[in-house]
């Protein structure tokens, strides 16, 4: 269609269709579950099965938003600090999802792995991730990454370590060390969103992120 300032040689040309969809790695650290119940007089597990919920349909929604890899952080090296009754609700949820959710996974093209120590993880809960690991590794539509147990500080002194075996100093040898101590390996992070509310944890932000693309949400679950 011609613009009322064009002339017929000023139309540009249509160019070769090409394939502009975004591969994005979206991070999010889901904060204040536990605050959001309590403010509404709820257990705090409620308020951690309700940001299961939410996960949920962020995972649905991500491949067609452009999003390609996805980092959900369901718990931290900190939250070992918790309460044991609310850390081992929060790892039954774990379970729970892994169990009812990988072969929905398999279906919708969803690739799950997961990074974090794994060693004080309870042994049936290494297993269904390991199966879980295994089952979904052809996704090719997603690849969802759950931290579990994960610590940023952690995973860059691991990743110090073995760079200081490595013989070739650079940012770029470093940034590949740093990719292999992350179980599954993937991207840069290009977005990390926090929701949270009160207090803010520290040390458990991704340790390969774009720092200048930072959301913070201080709102509850919606």
């Amino acid at each position: 269609m011609l613009m009322p300032h064009q002339t017929i040689r000023q139309i540009p040309l249509a160019q070769p269709a090409i394939d502009q969809t975004p591969r994005l790695h979206v991070a999010i650290i889901s904060d204040g579950n536990g605050r959001w119940a309590a403010s509404r007089g709820l257990p705090r597990s409620a308020g951690h099965r309700a940001g299961a919920e939410a996960a949920r349909r962020v995972i649905e929604a991500a491949p067609r938003i452009g999003i390609h890899t996805l980092t959900l952080f369901a718990l931290s090296s900190a939250n070992w600090k918790r309460p044991a009754a609310e850390v081992q609700g929060i790892l039954r949820l774990l379970h729970e999802y892994l169990l009812t959710e990988t072969t929905h996974c398999i279906d919708e093209g969803v690739r799950l792995s997961m990074i974090g120590r794994r060693d004080r993880l309870p042994a049936t809960l290494r297993q269904a991730i390991a199966d879980s690991e295994a089952a979904t590794a052809k996704g090719p539509r997603l690849h969802l990454r759950l931290a579990v147990d994960y610590s940023a500080r952690e995973a860059i002194y691991h990743a110090a370590c073995r760079f200081y075996k490595v013989t070739e100093l650079s940012p770029e040898s470093f940034s590949a060390v740093l990719a292999e101590v992350h179980r599954g390996g993937s991207t840069e992070v290009d977005l990390l969103n926090r929701r949270r509310s009160g207090s803010s944890r520290k040390g458990i932000q991704p340790a390969r992120t774009h720092s200048r693309r930072i959301a913070g949400c201080h709102r509850g679950l919606s």
